[in-house]
């Protein structure tokens, strides 16, 4: 398995540097069939979130579907596949922010009471206080 940094899937998804997507792609092209070999963390996904839409201008939504769209690859392998879903699925429904949303059920799979914050915009998901 074959760890990857958030610009390896920035190149994949906008095409934006043809020598480093052709790199990407010549990387990835002997693993093709192959279920799980590569690994994206969970900090990559927050960060790939964060550079598409600051970056590159993409709408909320679309980068919820650029997430789902790896999620339904079995190329690829998470931290946990089950809450990367979950938290995908409630930031489509209920428009959470996906960092956030991440944050606090990182928080909550390490047995957080809840999550304390200032941001009154995650007063919405379960196991937060805003302080």
């Amino acid at each position: 398995m074959i760890g990857l940094d958030t610009n390896v899937l920035v190149r994949l998804l906008t095409a934006d540097d043809e020598n480093q997507l052709e790199a990407a792609t010549r990387m990835m092209t002997p693993f093709e069939g192959i279920a799980h070999s590569f690994y994206i963390n969970d900090m990559v996904l927050v960060e790939l979130v964060w550079v598409l839409r600051r970056l590159y201008g993409f709408a909320r939504e679309d980068c919820l579907l650029a997430i789902q769209a790896l999620l339904n690859s079995d190329a690829y392998a998470f931290e946990d596949r089950a809450r990367l879903a979950v938290i995908l699925n409630l930031c489509k429904e209920q428009e959470h922010d996906f960092a956030d949303a991440m944050i606090v059920f990182k928080n909550t799979a390490a047995s957080c009471e809840y999550t304390a914050t200032f941001d009154k915009a995650m007063s919405g998901l379960l196991y937060v206080k805003v302080i």
